[in-house]
């Protein structure tokens, strides 16, 4: 059975995700937001958890990123 996440807790584990990714594809807030055509201080906002992506968006964050926009929104997997 999966687990159901409230809209309101998808905004930390996005901002997480995305981050994450991020730095581990060694790409600055600048790059990332130049490649989906957003400004760096609107991806900052995304990366804070103070603004929510919309649907398009969302999308071209996770192909920017090499994954798909459910990644972006899952909790991370414990990698112990």
């Amino acid at each position: 059975m999966e687990a159901v996440i409230a809209q309101d807790d998808l905004r930390p584990i996005l901002a997480a995700n995305v981050a994450r990714l991020r730095r581990e594809r060694g790409m600055t807030q600048v790059q990332l937001a130049e490649k989906v055509g957003i400004s760096e201080q609107m991806l900052n906002r995304i990366e804070k958890a103070k603004s929510s992506p919309g649907v398009e968006l969302l999308f071209s964050l996770a192909d920017a990123l090499g994954v798909s926009a459910d990644n972006l929104r899952q909790l991370p997997l414990d990698k112990s």
